[in-house]
């Protein structure tokens, strides 16, 4: 079974660092240092690579009478490694020199289905590239962009414990209560993190909750926060969102009743490790972490890890480049189209 982050960041520490101790686990500290270490892991591993990774699906709309369009936000231009298609028909548009592309608008101006594209320039302040259409449309289309590029995944490691309270006059009433937070990226969400401490009771109150972790990660943009039902061990249930990765407090007046979803568990949380297929967690990352963290760090451990990874990308690269080898990525994966995977051999 594939590992989140948090998950190989406990066997290396709890089963190489510490031999066997649970301990080390919940020493932030240590765990703070094995993720960076592990983020670096991770980017020169992605770096190995030797094809682009489809990672993004997304949509644009072209107006009639006019040749440009600015293209989708969190765009990553690498000239035919992107896909353009009309919505609705099977076969991209195709590629084509921007001279070419201008030499055809002066000679044979039209209007029609557009048929060939370029990236022009950039559009003001924003920054955004600039889609150059040929012919120009005769209604509105809608463009759908398929993207083919290396984006290095965040590791996020789960949440540590919160501290859980007695609070003030409420709606909730149980007993047993414990709580659990999650960090959300833009690309997902991590499995629930390490229970609050200690359960507590409630009689017509409501829960108080402080010392919520905050993730070193700049792109978690907010929290969740899961209880269990009055009595029960779980599962755990949304309470509610802290939309921000600074406010350490929260306080809980949700009853059993108007509990949500389930906290995501290790088989369904988005993290880095969602980038690699499995046989890269134990052979590239566990025991690449463990050899970054265990002194001395000998000179050589370097140049044996990258030897593992480069025969992990071979082995992939073999017969196997077809999309099943690196699923897309989280949320902003969009359908897989099976017709329109191609790699590029660095």
């Amino acid at each position: 079974m594939p590992l989140t982050d948090s998950e190989v960041i406990d066997a290396a520490l709890r089963f190489h660092v510490s031999a066997g101790s649970t301990s080390v686990q919940f020493d932030q500290r240590q765990r703070d240092r094995a993720r960076h270490t592990l983020q670096l892991l991770s980017d020169e591993c992605l770096s190995e690579a030797p094809f682009w990774l489809r990672l993004g699906s997304s949509s644009i709309t072209l107006t009639p009478g006019v040749a440009t369009a600015s293209a989708p936000p969190d765009y990553g231009y690498i000239d035919q490694e992107t896909h353009l298609y009309i919505a609705g028909r099977q076969l991209p548009l195709r590629f084509a020199d921007a001279d070419i592309i201008s030499g055809y608008r002066e000679t044979n101006p039209r209007m029609a289905i557009p048929e060939l594209y370029c990236q022009q320039g950039i559009s003001g302040a924003t920054g955004v590239p600039t889609f150059l259409f040929y012919p120009t449309p005769n209604q509105a289309y809608t463009i759908d962009v398929l993207q083919y590029v290396k984006r290095f995944p965040d590791i996020v490691d789960r949440p540590g414990a919160l501290t859980s309270a007695v609070g003030g006059a409420g709606a909730v009433t149980g007993s047993g209560y414990i709580w659990k937070v999650t960090f959300v990226t833009p690309l997902g969400e991590c499995e629930a993190g390490v229970p609050s401490t200690p359960a507590i009771n409630l009689v017509a109150q409501r829960g108080t909750l402080t010392n919520i972790p905050v993730s070193q990660v700049h792109r978690v943009t907010s929290r969740k926060i899961y209880r269990n039902a009055s009595g029960t061990a779980g599962p755990f249930k949304l309470v509610g969102t802290i939309a921000d990765n600074v406010t350490t407090t929260f306080d809980d007046n949700i009853t059993d009743g108007g509990l949500g979803a389930n906290a995501p568990d290790v088989t369904t949380a988005i993290t880095g490790m969602s980038q690699y297929t499995e046989d890269f967690h134990l052979t590239v990352f566990v025991a690449g972490l463990a050899g970054m963290l265990v002194p001395p760090v000998k000179k050589d451990s370097k140049v044996d890890w990258l030897r593992t990874v480069k025969k992990r990308w071979a082995e992939h690269k073999q017969g196997q480049n077809f999309p099943q080898v690196l699923p897309p990525y989280g949320a902003m994966a969009g359908p897989v189209r099976a017709a329109s995977w191609r790699y590029r051999i660095s």
